[in-house]
């Protein structure tokens, strides 16, 4: 099964390009959670790459099974 950081990543090339993947280092650490490194990390940085546009962001991470709501983003926590 294809882990979080390549499903991410899979999704960014097919709209972006290999330019704007997204690196390892953000999901390691001896302090990685995954909803802070998703709110804090993740998400400024995609909103970033696509111009504020939520509907895509929010399409890029729910192809990695993410599921983000409200604003400012925030990923909520699955059931």
């Amino acid at each position: 099964m294809p882990s979080l950081w390549t499903l991410l990543n899979k999704e960014i090339i097919a709209r972006k390009g290999h330019d704007f993947t997204i690196g390892h280092s953000y999901f390691m650490g001896d302090d990685y959670e995954l909803k802070d490194t998703i709110d804090n990390k993740v998400l400024p940085l995609l909103l970033e790459y696509f111009m504020n546009d939520y509907d895509e962001v929010k399409r890029i991470l729910a192809a990695a099974n993410l599921k983000v709501d409200g604003w400012p983003m925030q990923l909520v926590e699955n059931d």
